[in-house]
């Protein structure tokens, strides 16, 4: 079942690509590179960028889960243009949009132009693309809509405001947020990478006050545990781990020992 889910998870990052080129060419940029991001529509089954001025009015391309095709929608949720997935490689795929960046005078070689940032490179990357498993897209349905559930609750428990998105290039469903003028919080539910072998849930304090905390002298988590590495810090729960009542346990403890350090 977790390969399955793994397998959804990183050709799901991979076809996301698609979106963030068109978010990253055609939507205002935002200094933290928000404006890249995805959202998972969870009653559409969709994955969708951001809103798109044109000179025919605002689009936004969406990629379908369920059936692998990507649509582009105006603002009246009506379909302007389609690509499926099933068959191309990626390549293929990006020049399936060639038709429509000259019907509404969006630049294809913008489009075209390499990300600002690399994602692993996929064994599958120059293969045609299969449909996906059904086991393994229920997975990552479920796991996701859960995330984006527990981002809310997280948010109305700190009383703060952030959105829920889909960073594309570690490709996590979460929040950022400003405590106070200190610390920072960063939650989610990452992808399987080389902080953690499963797919896992992070919550990491950020700001002026993570310097001051020492990770080795936290203790041990009831519920997940503690990464203290170079490249990140900050604690995880795997979702083999999880049911909901654990995860709010986990989410209490870490932010207790991060308010009393």
């Amino acid at each position: 079942m977790i390969q399955h889910y793994n397998d959804v998870d990183q050709k799901l990052h991979q076809l996301s690509q698609v979106i963030a080129k068109f978010n990253r060419s055609f939507v205002p940029q935002k200094e933290d590179d928000s404006h890249t991001n995805l959202q998972y529509d969870i009653i559409g089954n969709r994955i969708l960028g951001r809103w798109i001025d044109t000179s025919k009015g605002k689009v936004i391309v969406s990629l379908n889960i369920i059936t692998l095709h990507f649509s582009v929608y105006n603002q009246k949720w009506e379909v302007v243009f389609e690509a499926s997935v099933i068959d191309k490689t990626q390549e293929e795929i990006e020049n399936s949009f060639l038709p429509f960046c000259n019907d509404y005078h969006l630049s294809f070689d913008t489009f075209k132009t390499p990300l600002h940032f690399e994602i692993e490179t996929y064994s599958f990357l120059k293969n045609k693309y299969t449909a996906l498993p059904t086991d393994g897209i229920e997975e990552w349905k479920k796991w996701r809509k859960t995330a984006f559930e527990t981002c809310g609750l997280l948010l109305e428990h700190l009383q703060l405001k952030s959105e829920i998105r889909i960073w594309p290039h570690h490709f996590d469903t979460g929040i950022y947020v400003e405590v106070n003028s200190e610390m920072s919080f960063g939650f989610g539910l990452a992808m399987k990478d080389n902080v953690c072998e499963m797919p896992y849930f992070y919550f990491s304090a950020y700001g002026i006050h993570q310097h001051k905390m020492n990770y080795d002298n936290f203790p041990p988590l009831q519920v997940g545990c503690w990464k203290n590495l170079s490249h990140w810090k900050g604690a995880v729960l795997e979702i083999d781990q999880i049911s909901k009542e654990k995860l709010s346990s986990f989410i209490i403890e870490v932010k207790q020992n991060y308010f009393s350090n």
